[in-house]
């Protein structure tokens, strides 16, 4: 079953034949394997505004500060570059959305990120101002220059809830 916005991304449908050919099987049943293109979200070199839907979005917004909202589902916010900075989530859901950092981390460590936690390897740090996180940047770690710098916004969120690791893709 799917609804009539998830049947429009429908890329695949297949019947995966394991029981119904064989004489000696638990069940006539088969399943069936369906394959969906989810909406995407890239941005330009503008501020851009995105307003996802209920469905599971992937959003990059690109550089310039941008104002990203995903609606309901699992969505993810995609950061690649350092210069993507300035950038406002208005509504991340702690535990179901993610913030999505690998190819930042990979484009700034030498020989790409191979930790699991960039918060304790000191590449990430979250700042609670009011009733929003900064999440802050430093490009060399718990190297020589230990200077984070303001990267993205996220509202409504504290930085006690959002600095759990589910909330991040390293």
């Amino acid at each position: 079953m799917a609804s009539n916005t998830l049947f429009n991304n429908l890329d695949e449908f297949d019947v995966v034949h394991i029981n119904s050919e064989f004489a000696d099987q638990d069940s006539d049943h088969d399943p069936s394997v369906a394959r969906f293109t989810l909406p995407q979200y890239v941005g330009t070199q503008k501020n851009d505004t995105f307003t996802g839907t209920d469905l599971n979005e992937v959003i990059t917004g690109g550089f310039g500060g941008d104002r990203l909202t995903g609606g309901g589902g699992s969505d993810r916010f995609v950061y690649t570059n350092i210069e993507d900075s300035g950038d406002r989530i208005e509504d991340f859901i702690t535990g179901t959305d993610k913030i999505v950092l690998t190819q930042l981390l990979n484009s700034l460590v030498p020989g790409g990120y191979n930790g699991t936690n960039a918060i304790a390897d000191g590449y990430v740090q979250l700042v609670q101002r009011g009733g929003k996180v900064v999440l802050q940047i430093n490009q060399d770690g718990f190297g020589d220059d230990n200077r984070f710098r303001n990267y993205i916004t996220v509202e409504n969120v504290l930085a006690a809830d959002l600095s759990a690791l589910n909330n991040f893709v390293f």
